[in-house]
């Protein structure tokens, strides 16, 4: 609102700057008009225009960005000293185009940061609560936790809520990417963003708004292309060198000629270092960067792809080696029984026992062990929980006391396990004092998967898997996916080293990302150059450490990133490119005289439009993802 507020103000004092600017040049080759008063209109066009350059400096020091100094510096120099050699008319028109470049960057990035909001919009709009006998329509940030909400068909979910009455089914697309709408029933927690599809439901509110999942992510896309990127910073470091540089060039070219050689004319001299320096003022050129990544961000994040920070799309061009976590990122992660093999007891209370025992854990095994049970489960018998991230839970339920877990777990408790053959996630479980048997846990390979990895490959990628599971798991994945680099039974710190011994590996420029579902992932990766998360939803650590999220399962869309970093950066590299050598052809060309200062200002303006509406091609990607063929191999 701030910026609008700026551009707004700004705009009655250019306006009237322009007309003023109009009724000189009209009075112009009239006779009953006067020199004078065609400089006096110049002279209060002029001076509005430097009171709304100065607001827009202030403003942009008010943001530290400390480059807009030098450039309003450099204009105001160069003006002044078009309007010493009687060209105030020129003087006036430059002044007009510089500020007017300034408000168009600001209106672009403002148009495009708001674009990029409404690409990831999930925020609810009201909430309804029930207060006494009543339903209330109230606005989502004036609940507090342990009020009761309604959801009825067709409405978001205002803030993060437990079910206390009801059953319905949910679209979460927005928030996992998953088509499938997912069933919700009492006790089960339901994020805000998503959107009640056909019951009627009563739920007690876990968290305020602001702390809500829509909240968070709506304010990761807010401050989105917020932080310089490295060619940001590049630019800006250009600019400083550009200005002082093109304004000494300037100064020389009007004193030493006239110096140096007898018969020149300091007049003429004088007049074309001035043309040189109106060429050289840098317009666009810093803010074209800025709006060039703000449209790579909102690319894509139309393809459901939330960039937090510019600098990580620049970064995911450079990245030369890739670390996939197996499960959830290159399986579904949406485990399932595939076997149950007892020792000297029924199948029916294996499973229950392991139910029990992991009725707490939010695992995706557990999980998967307790929809397997399928019954209610009585979470008063079960007390003295212990986890051991990696490894299982210890627990007692009822009078027994319960070890759930792997085999390296178990044999440390001091019970013996069957060998496994059979691929997948052994559970194995022990009572008391026996070993009781072990749940086969299955997965399945995301759809896609395959085409991303050859990908990558024909994109000459390092490809490596790092796994908590086992090595038969891990080999028979890899195997399918044709990954030669598999790391098998790490625990969480054992996959961070594990990603710190590959970046020091790495040689200057190259970077490491690695791709998690979020799910005891986050300081990897926080640590990693460029951490990709997916299947986000309820992982508030992983929201915060993961540059980049995928509110998508859709595997390829890595692809499209890359993709869409890449043009990025080659809209860049043709804006400076192009500015660079149109400056420096229009500077000589002003330095031999062969143009008018008339014909200098608007060749600048040409200059400065052109980066700048380059820069909006971004976000006209087509969304065709190129080189990937439509069919595993």
């Amino acid at each position: 609102m701030k910026t609008f507020w700026i551009i707004k103000e700004k705009n009655l004092e250019v306006i009237l700057a322009v007309l003023l600017y109009v009724v000189a040049l009209h009075f112009v080759g009239q006779e009953d008009a006067s020199w004078e008063q065609i400089q006096r209109l110049c002279v209060w066009s002029y001076a509005l225009l430097t009171l709304s350059i100065t607001k827009i400096t202030f403003y942009h020091v008010e943001k530290k960005e400390y480059r807009y100094i030098l450039d309003a510096l450099l204009i105001l120099f160069v003006t002044i000293g078009v309007s010493l050699v009687g060209m105030v008319l020129e003087a006036t028109g430059i002044m007009i185009l510089f500020t007017l470049g300034k408000l168009l960057e600001l209106v672009f990035i403002r148009r495009r940061k708001t674009s990029i909001g409404k690409q990831i919009d999930i925020r609810p709009g009201y909430a309804n609560v029930r207060q006494g006998g009543t339903v209330v329509v109230v606005d989502p940030g004036e609940l507090k936790p342990a009020q009761t909400i309604i959801i009825r068909p067709g409405e978001r979910v205002p803030v993060d809520a437990t079910v206390t009455r009801g059953k319905s089914t949910l679209d979460t697309v927005a928030l996992t990417g998953e088509t499938e709408p997912q069933e919700v029933k009492i006790g089960d927690i339901i994020y805000s963003g998503s959107i009640n599809i056909s019951g009627l439901l009563e739920a007690r509110v876990t968290r305020v708004y602001q702390d809500s999942t829509a909240a968070r992510v709506m304010a990761l896309v807010e401050r989105a292309g917020d932080q310089k990127t490295i060619s940001e910073g590049i630019a800006i470091k250009f600019i400083r060198f550009y200005i002082p540089t093109a304004l000494l060039l300037g100064i020389l070219a009007m004193l030493l000629p006239a110096a140096m050689f007898t018969g020149q004319d300091s007049g003429i001299w004088y007049e074309r270092g001035l043309m040189f320096l109106v060429a050289a003022v840098p317009f666009g050129l810093s803010a074209s960067v800025s709006l060039a990544f703000l449209g790579g961000i909102e690319a894509a994040a139309r393809e459901s792809i939330l960039v937090k920070e510019s600098r990580f799309l620049e970064l995911v061009t450079k990245i030369d080696t890739f670390l996939f976590d197996k499960t959830g990122t290159l399986t579904k992660g949406s485990f399932h029984v595939k076997e149950i093999n007892p020792h000297q007891i029924s199948k029916e209370n294996l499973l229950k026992i392991a139910a029990y025992g992991e009725v707490f854990s939010n695992h995706p095994i557990a999980i998967s062990l307790r929809q397997a049970y399928g019954k209610p489960i009585n979470t008063d018998l079960v007390t003295e929980v212990v986890e051991e991230a990696g490894f299982g839970i210890q627990a007692k339920v009822g009078k027994h006391r319960v070890c759930i877990g792997n085999a390296r777990f178990i044999n440390r408790q001091g019970f013996y396990c069957h060998p496994v053959d059979a691929v997948g996630t052994a559970v194995h479980v022990a009572v008391d004092n026996k070993y009781v048997g072990y749940i086969l846990i299955g997965d399945e390979i995301r759809p896609r998967a395959n085409v991303m990895i050859q990908w990558l490959k024909r994109r000459r990628c390092d490809i490596i898997m790092l796994t908590g599971d086992n090595e038969r798991v891990a080999d028979d994945v890899g195997s399918q996916l044709k990954i030669g680099d598999i790391y098998a039974n790490l625990l969480p710190e054992a996959k961070l080293h594990q990603l710190v011994a590959c970046m020091e590996s790495q040689h200057e420029g190259e970077k490491v990302a690695f791709m998690g579902d979020g799910i005891n992932d986050a300081p990897v990766l926080a640590r990693a150059d460029v951490g990709i998360a997916m299947g986000v939803l309820g992982a508030d650590a992983a929201i915060e450490a993961a540059d980049i999220i995928l509110l998508d399962d859709e595997l390829t869309k890595v692809v499209r990133l890359i993709q869409i970093g890449n043009e990025t950066m080659k809209i860049i590299r043709i804006n400076f490119i192009f500015v660079v050598l149109a400056k420096s052809t229009l500077g000589m060309f002003a330095l031999l005289g062969v143009v008018t200062m008339q014909e200098v200002i608007w060749a600048a303006l040409g200059i400065m439009l052109f980066p700048l509406f380059n820069s909006l091609l971004v976000k006209r990607q087509t969304p065709k993802i190129k080189g990937l063929k439509e069919k595993e191999e």
